[in-house]
Formats: C-alpha cells, structure tokens, sequence
C-alpha cells in the first residue's frame, strides 16, 4: 500500500501548479471552520457523518472501527514495516521514560513547603493524519507519552481511507501501544467531535497532534473555548530539485538535515592492510566516507539550525582508535581521529549559533557487522583487552545519546565520550 503520492517526470508547463502552496489566508478559514465546529456542537455524529461524506467522500453509519478490521490490521503490513514500528516504540519509550522525574519539595519559609507535580490528562485526544499522508509514527509519539504519563481513556480520531478503513499501519501502532478507542473522522470535524462530544465520540480535555489548515484552524478555534491543545502545526511542504545524475536518496537525505534539531552522525568503512600496502583509492575511500562525508553532513545539518536561529545538537561517531594507536588500519584510524579533531573545531566555530558538536568513541561492540569476529580466537584475544570483559551493546550508547543530546548536556560541546569498557585506559 503506496504511503506517498508520486508524481514523476511531470510537464515542464505543470512545475508551478505542483509547487504552488496552498493559498488559503487564515481570515478565510475562521468562517467556514466555525460553521463547522458550530454544526457538529449543535448536530452530533450525524453532523460528523455528513461532513465525512462531504470531504472524506465516505458515507459510515458507525465510526468505530470493525473488529475485523482490527484483526486483520498486523496481517496487512509486512514484517519488516512492524519489525521497525516495534523497535521506534521501544526507542520512543526509553527516551520519555528518562523524563519521568520526582521533585523534591522546597521549603520557601516556616512550614511553606512547593512543589511540582505532573497530573494525567483524561480523557486526551489525539489526531492522527491517516488520509493521503498515514502518519502511524505520529500515533507512537503521542501515544507513548500519554500511556507513560498515566492517561487512562486515550481517543484516537484518523481519517477514514476511500474504502472508509483505517491505515492498517495506525490500528497495529494502536494495538501495540494498548489503545482501542480509534474513530474512523478526519478533518476539523474530528477535532469537533473531541472538542464537544458526540453520542459516539467522549469529550476531551486536550487534544495532540497535527493535521492541514483545517484541523490548525478548528484547534485553535476549540481552545479559545476551552479546549486545550498542544501547538498549531505548521506546514512541511518540500520541493527538490535535481537533474538526472543525483543520487535521489542522498538529495532527499541532505535536504531533510536542513529541518533537523539532533543530528547523530556516523560513518564508517575499513580498509585492513599493511600501511606499505595501502593503495590510494582505499585511502580515498575511507577518508571521504568517514570524515568528508561526515563534515558534510553535520555543516547541512548546521545550516538549517543556524537559519532557523534554534541552534541544535551534532553527535559525530568517532573510534577509540582515533584516541589510540593500532596497526593494519591506518586510514579507519586517521579519518576517526580526524573526526575528533572536526568535532571540537566546529564546537568552537558554531557554538555562537547555539549548536552544540561532541562527540561519543565506542570501543569494541557487537553489531550484526562483526558478530561472527567474536567467535574467532582474534576476537576473544581482543575482548582480554577490555577490563570489563564483555562487549559493548548498542544499548550502552543511549545514556551518552540522550545526554549529549538532551538539555541535561546544554552546557557540553566540544566533549569526546569514550565508552569503552575501560579499554582505553587500560594501555593494551
């Protein structure tokens, strides 16, 4: 099922229709959005189901989605698509379960005592796109949060697809996380819906996530009257230009750097041999991949923090064999140790624009790439060298991560966190 509409090779005379963007003012949406807010405060779900029919161009007698549809929804998607929503939802939960916090009180005078406290929100609300654009990983960002803060009634309004289901990608994400209260309503009418309450739809106290100018307007619209709301959204259109000897992956990669607040930034490809052996390509090779081609990324990633003015976090990936000596991989060491040295000259040159550049050098860790070396009498001569003996897992590079990452790091850059084991300072 094709997620993205594609239009390719189009007219030269059709580039400024398909590149235009939406003309809309808000001043002409207030009215009309109200008049729709105002029909389905006033006509309930048969005021929903008409504008579904209208706009959605889907006629439903029950918003509800089926039980088929349910069961049959984790079917529909291949392996790997639920594979990789399994492991963002554990990803997603790690990082927000390190938010949750107890705060000591403060004792602001004679028998004073202040304190903070976080209060779930019940019932929360949360919109999901799901029309031509099925943002199911939306759902794990807002839902994940909600479950963790202790919000116990969670209702979810999506679009309905041109046969009046749901995105089988939404109903999985939703299983997963626990949530069965999902409303096939889109539009600002679903925003209606949550906002006052239908016979089919709870009122809600607060309502998450994004949606068209539309869904913006009826959001802003509902708080002014009581209903709170996180933040209008505002719009993520994206034109690229390219001629035919671009690398489409790299330009859609390049381009999506200029929009985002954490880079992690790694790159790495080894070439062994004697350092009387290595050829020029090799050396080529492993010093564009990892210490050009990592430059390049974290300066796009730069530009669109310093333009934007929010300044930003680079983590660069560098080795502990940029800190050490090791024969046999001379260019793998020089590129990494080049990497350390990068990151603390753009620490010092881009600090100014509130971009942060540190740097995290793993030592020996298993990966898929190199489990079978483990094995091999090489390998287990190797883990002798770590005092800890074992190998590092993917998982012991999440608390530098999010440190680096995170406010707790606000006042960290130009730092190089080695997280080794003890190799390194163990001299062998």
């Amino acid at each position: 099922m094709s997620l993205i509409k594609l239009i390719e090779n189009p007219e030269r005379g059709e580039w400024d229709e398909w590149l235009a963007r939406p003309a809309m003012t808000a001043a002409n949406l207030e009215e009309p959005v109200r008049k729709l807010l105002q029909s389905v405060r006033l006509g309930g779900d048969a005021a929903v189901r008409a504008c579904t029919r209208e706009y959605d161009k889907v006629l439903l007698e029950d918003f509800s989605v089926s039980k088929e549809d349910w069961e049959s929804a984790a079917g529909r998607l291949d392996e790997n698509l639920k594979q990789a929503i399994r492991q963002a939802r554990e990803h997603i939960e790690k990082f927000h379960r390190g938010q949750i916090s107890e705060e000591p009180g403060v004792e602001t005078g004679p028998g004073i005592r202040c304190w903070r406290k976080a209060v779930a929100i019940d019932p929360v609300g949360l919109y999901i796109p799901g029309g031509t654009a099925p943002l199911f990983s939306t759902l794990l960002m807002l839902g994940i949060p909600a479950r963790l803060a202790g919000c116990t009634e969670i209702v979810v309004c999506t679009p309905p697809l041109a046969d009046g289901s749901v995105h089988p990608a939404i109903l999985f994400c939703a299983s997963e996380l626990g949530i069965s209260r999902v409303f096939r309503i889109g539009g600002a009418q679903a925003i209606a819906a949550m906002a006052y309450g239908t016979e089919t739809v709870p009122k809600v106290n607060k309502i998450f996530g994004p949606g068209n100018q539309y869904v913006t307007e009826a959001k802003k619209i509902v708080q002014q009257e009581g209903t709170a709301i996180d933040m209008p959204a505002g719009p993520s259109e994206l034109a690229i230009f390219a001629d035919d000897t671009a690398d489409p992956a790299c330009i859609a990669a390049f381009n999506g750097l200029r929009s985002v607040d954490i880079l992690v930034n790694n790159a790495g490809i080894v070439r062994e041999g004697a350092a009387l052996e290595q050829n020029e390509s090799d050396w080529d090779a492993v010093i564009d991949t990892n210490l050009k081609g990592m430059f390049l990324l974290a300066q796009a990633a730069a530009k669109g923090m310093k333009e934007r003015g929010t300044g930003g976090s680079i983590i660069n990936i560098a080795s502990i064999l940029g800190l050490r000596q090791a024969g046999g991989v001379l260019p793998y060491a020089v590129s990494k140790a080049g990497v350390v040295q990068m990151t603390k000259v753009l620490a010092l040159e881009w600090a100014r624009y509130g971009i942060r550049v540190n740097a995290i050098a793993p030592g020996y860790f298993n990966t898929d790439l190199n489990s079978d070396l483990w094995e091999t009498n090489l390998g287990k001569a190797m883990l002798k060298r770590v005092p800890q003996r074992r190998l590092g897992q993917l998982e012991d590079l999440d608390g530098p991560l999010l440190l680096l990452a995170s406010d707790a790091g606000a006042y960290m850059t130009g730092s190089i966190i080695v997280v080794d084991g003890g190799h390194l300072v163990s001299s062998l």
